[in-house]
């Protein structure tokens, strides 16, 4: 079905010609906005399918990365630990090799006499002199 478009231009002095000729370009404009609606509708399907999926890649993505991340935490805690483990036997070693006769005497640094404090309310009160206010 071509169409001629200086078909639909032309002007005949025949009133059932330009009748006909109006409703068929009403017909073709109709068919026209039905048929880009469907399409642009179809896309919008589809755009929407392909951002629904880059929203889940995205996701995927992130949850990998954090595993990842908690991973690294995990063995750095668990090698933190190790240290700690390592070390509180070392100690508990060589409290075990001193001898139990070792010690601590008491000081025997004689203790400081300390300071009596002063009371706020001994001694005289300091005077203060007023102004007198003119209002």
């Amino acid at each position: 079905m071509d169409i001629d478009p200086r078909e639909l231009i032309k002007s005949d002095d025949d009133p059932r010609g330009s009748e006909r000729r109006n409703a068929l370009l009403n017909t073709l404009v109709a068919i026209t906005v039905s048929v880009l609606a469907t399409f642009m509708g179809i896309c919008k399907v589809k755009d929407d399918n392909i951002v629904q999926a880059m929203q889940q890649a995205q996701a995927d993505k992130l949850d990998h990365w954090n595993f990842y991340q908690a991973r690294n935490i995990r063995q750095d805690v668990a090698e933190a630990a190790t240290v700690q483990f390592r070390l509180a036997k070392s100690a508990a070693r060589r409290r075990r090799r001193r001898p139990p006769t070792t010690r601590r005497l008491p000081s025997t640094r004689r203790k400081q006499p300390t300071r009596r404090r002063r009371s706020r309310s001994s001694g005289p009160r300091p005077t203060t002199t007023r102004r007198p206010t003119t209002g």
